[in-house]
């Protein structure tokens, strides 16, 4: 993405508005929604709940952090700390992880995981940090069923699994069983999805 792209998005972003048009976005929506005052992460846009789930995969904390990285303002990594403390704190999502899912929780640890050492954040504002990340590393490791193991679902949600197990390693008691084992579910998701003649089984060029 260029300079202008990612601080066009990051300035709609610091009025609460949002949009889904990074090439990447699988539910794109060109369509800006804004926010008043609070965000309504369970809502959908236009009866559409896709549009809710690619608000909650966070893409916006990694946006404003290269907003920062670029321009060096801290109003940038000041919103982001904003949002994702309005997500922990209003979505009860450490008490009720079913409200989303396996691949939205992964590809949103993933973006929050890219902020988190540009964010300034107090001893207390890291612990619920980590606690919400936590959280959602055992949700994750507890995603398994056949349907994932040949699914991208699959490689996102062990992607985001195994990138919480790195993050942690060096605070939080993970063996190196379970550490092992999402590694494992990742490689044989890989193998069992991606023939050999390099197609991804659900046929789509942004599965590979």
């Amino acid at each position: 993405m260029t300079d202008n792209w990612i601080l066009e998005d990051a300035n709609r972003l610091l009025n609460n508005i949002f949009i889904f048009d990074h090439p990447w976005d699988m539910e794109a929506c060109s369509i800006p929604r804004k926010f008043n005052e609070n965000i309504e992460w369970n809502s959908p846009f236009n009866d559409d709940e896709e549009w809710t789930f690619m608000l909650s995969r966070f893409r916006f904390c990694e946006t404003l952090t290269q907003a920062y990285l670029i321009t060096n303002n801290d109003k940038y990594i000041i919103k982001a700390k904003e949002l994702l403390f309005d997500f922990i704190n209003n979505t009860n999502i450490d008490n009720n992880p079913e409200l989303y899912r396996s691949i939205d929780a992964s590809l949103r640890v993933m973006h929050i995981l890219k902020s988190i050492p540009h964010l300034i954040l107090t001893i207390e504002e890291k612990k619920k940090i980590d606690k919400f990340l936590e959280n959602q590393l055992f949700y994750l490791s507890n995603c398994d069923n056949p349907f994932l193991r040949v699914s991208n679902w699959g490689s996102i949600t062990d992607s985001g699994a195994l990138s919480l197990v790195i993050y942690f390693k060096n605070s939080l008691a993970i063996d190196k069983k379970f550490f092992k084992q999402i590694e494992n579910r990742l490689i044989n998701n890989l193998e069992q999805s991606i023939y050999d003649d390099g197609y991804h089984f659900e046929m789509s060029p942004m599965y590979h």
